[in-house]
């Protein structure tokens, strides 16, 4: 089986082309769907956020699998293969693994060392889980990779190297003369952005933070979480007007805060709104930032401004050695496991050939050995023959996990003559089982 991933992220794609290929939560489902039902993919797990969209699979062959990934991308983002084809990335392995881990650990990201998109690797795990797409490849890669970020966050300083997406949103409204301190803040939407930004415009010291959303319950739960509070999406005409901050981020298909209506509910203003846009695809209609008094800023702005943040500091070298380090560790933990279905398979085809030579030498002698002599027979030659077997099947495992360019495994299987299926049984086996990779 081969482990890739294949996607588009703000490192690959103009943030104008990411905001088209942004899927919703439905498509999602839809497209694990689709890679599920699809024989040239075995697993399969969709992280979608603000500034990426990536499947990671397990598949039979690797060419096949990026065929069917970059269709269903495709597909379930409306977006024109060939303008979509230039900007897409493919990891393979040792590569897809790495880039997981950094991805994780936030070193990936528009502003790097966040945090946040750990959350959303695991929440993608789970959409999946719950979904029947992953399975022990996955599973095992994914949970390694959230290991991971957790000990590149507690072990560094990566959270200083950066700031969340709404705090860095919130400084481009600043220096537009929008600021936060003591600002009514109406935060549109209830998920993990939007708790990202409730928190922020909290730090921030707003003096009132408003959270309108679809679902009252969710709604509810976020406002309280910060001391603000709630309304229904009914209201958000009335709160466009009183707001001095909106921050748009539910990700929703279609654009749901439009030029008009922010023009009619600000007529009479005097006061400036600032719009922040953290939705992909966006909230938040573009031209909300030719009204006068509107200052908007959204994920265009952000990449802009982003792109100047440094990427030397001691922490981010720091971080990336521990990825380094957890990535050779990885591939040798998959290359030395890659091994165990052809040493179990070894070692039961011993036991067969035991049982006959016992058999065999049982009818020799006529039938006449006795139940505890033919049980110390036995056990005897397994003794020898497991001493025999060990320093060459420990030699595999260590030799596979340190070395992955040659094939240790093949060798012993041709060595000792082992039937390919009693390996792919064992394998077979170990997955049913949640083992193995």
């Amino acid at each position: 089986m081969s482990v890739l991933v294949l996607g588009v992220s703000h490192h690959s794609s103009p943030i104008a082309l990411l905001d088209e290929v942004a899927v919703a939560g439905t498509e999602t489902d839809a497209m694990l769907a689709d890679l599920l039902a699809d024989p040239r993919v075995a697993e399969a797990m969709v992280l979608a956020t603000c500034n990426r969209l990536e499947v990671y699979a397990s598949a039979p062959r690797f060419h096949p699998a990026v065929d069917a990934i970059r269709t269903a991308l495709a597909r379930h983002s409306g977006v024109d293969p060939e303008r979509l084809r230039p900007h897409l990335f493919v990891h393979h392995g040792e590569a897809a693994a790495e880039h997981l881990f950094l991805t994780c650990s936030g070193l990936d990201s528009m502003v790097t060392g966040e945090s946040q998109i750990r959350y959303q690797v695991r929440t993608a795990l789970q959409a999946a889980r719950e979904r029947g797409s992953v399975g022990p490849a996955l599973s095992e890669l994914v949970e390694s990779g959230l290991r991971v970020g957790k000990r590149v966050q507690s072990e560094t300083r990566i959270d200083e190297a950066g700031r969340s997406l709404a705090d860095e949103g919130f400084a481009a409204l600043a220096e537009r003369g929008v600021d936060v301190e003591g600002a009514t803040v109406v935060v549109l939407g209830a998920g993990s952005m939007a708790s990202v930004a409730a928190a922020a415009a909290r730090r921030r010291q707003a003096e009132e933070i408003v959270v309108i959303n679809r679902d009252p319950e969710r709604g509810t739960r976020l406002a309280a979480s910060v001391g603000g509070v709630a309304a229904s999406w009914d209201a958000l005409s009335s709160f466009l007007g009183k707001a001095d901050v909106v921050v748009a981020c539910t990700g929703a298909a279609g654009t749901l805060v439009g030029t008009d209506a922010v023009a009619s509910a600000r007529e009479g203003a005097t006061s400036a709104l600032g719009v922040l846009d953290l939705a992909m695809p966006h909230d938040v209609e573009p031209d909300v930032r030719r009204l006068p008094g509107v200052a908007l800023v959204g994920m265009i702005d952000l990449a802009n401004r982003l792109d100047t943040v440094a990427t030397t500091s001691a922490s981010l070298q720091q971080a990336r050695a521990i990825v380094g380090e957890e990535v050779s560790d990885y591939v040798a933990d998959q290359s030395a496991a890659a091994a165990v279905p052809t040493v179990v398979a070894l070692r039961r085809h011993a036991d067969e050939v035991v049982a006959a030579e016992v058999e065999r030498l049982e009818r020799r002698l006529g039938g006449s050995l006795d139940p505890g002599a033919r049980d110390e027979v036995t056990s005897t030659i397994r003794r020898i023959v497991s001493k025999l077997l060990h320093t060459p099947t420990v030699r595999v495992k260590q030799a596979a996990a340190v070395d992955a360019t040659t094939d240790y495994d093949a060798a012993l299987r041709h060595l000792f003559a082992l039937d390919p299926g009693q390996v792919s049984a064992v394998s077979r086996r170990d997955s049913r089982h949640g083992g193995g990779a």
